[in-house]
């Protein structure tokens, strides 16, 4: 299987900096690579978009066919959101809270990417083996 990529828009400035750089990192640990758009200009669609919004989350469902898009966030009042528009979606949109808090204490993001990572690569990553 050719290597996993990530896409990742982060739309609050503020925190997407580190933030973006972590998620990227967590994917970089298990052979995936970073990409700077959700389909590249030879029309391969990103594996995996990561966003923390859902007008940018829509926004990929209409670029893309194929990629999975994982909605995280991390305050309480967008969880509601993003649940719904994940569940209008379910085979390829996930919502998460980044710590898993929320509602969501038995997954958090990089639970939900490691995953995704072992459905889509066959590889399988025992997320109790990282710590």
């Amino acid at each position: 299987m050719s290597q996993l990529t990530i896409y990742v828009d982060l739309s609050r400035p503020a925190s997407s900096k580190p933030l973006k750089m972590a998620i990227a990192q967590v994917f970089s640990a298990f052979g995936a690579i970073s990409v700077e758009q959700p389909v590249s200009s030879e029309q391969v669609e990103a594996d995996i978009a990561v966003t923390d919004s859902i007008e940018n989350a829509k926004r990929l469902l209409e670029e893309t066919k194929q990629t999975i898009i994982v909605v995280a966030h991390l305050k309480e009042k967008d969880v509601l959101a993003a649940n719904k528009f994940a569940s209008l979606n379910p085979d390829r949109v996930h919502s998460i809270h980044y710590f898993g808090l929320c509602g969501q204490e038995q997954m958090s993001l990089v639970v939900l990417l490691l995953k995704i990572i072992n459905d889509k690569s066959g590889v399988k990553i025992n997320p109790n083996d990282l710590t």
